[in-house]
């Protein structure tokens, strides 16, 4: 559940650039490396280039799929619209 203005209309689905930052909900706004929250949340190496990030039409993370939202893109008690987005990982047979 995220908030939908702050997203804007151009919402995209794209994998991680070197040195990129977000802010992770929970840390007050504090803005984290991308790969360091990788780490923390142990997400196998193997994975993080693949990993697929929700970002808005400002390329800013909206979202690391399935793991945690940005700070900015919470739904708070003055959120207007809400954009519902679900992430379902597909299992190799």
């Amino acid at each position: 559940w995220l908030d939908a203005d702050v997203l804007g209309a151009n919402v995209h689905l794209r994998t991680r650039t070197e040195g990129e930052r977000f802010q992770p909900l929970g840390l007050g706004g504090h803005s984290k490396p991308l790969a360091e929250f990788f780490t923390n949340a142990k997400v196998p190496a193997s994975s993080r280039n693949r990993w697929p990030l929700l970002v808005t039409a400002a390329d800013a993370i909206a979202w690391v799929c399935g793991l945690r939202i940005d700070e900015r893109a919470q739904v708070t008690a003055s959120t207007q619209r809400v954009l519902h987005v679900r992430f379902e990982r597909q299992v190799e047979a």
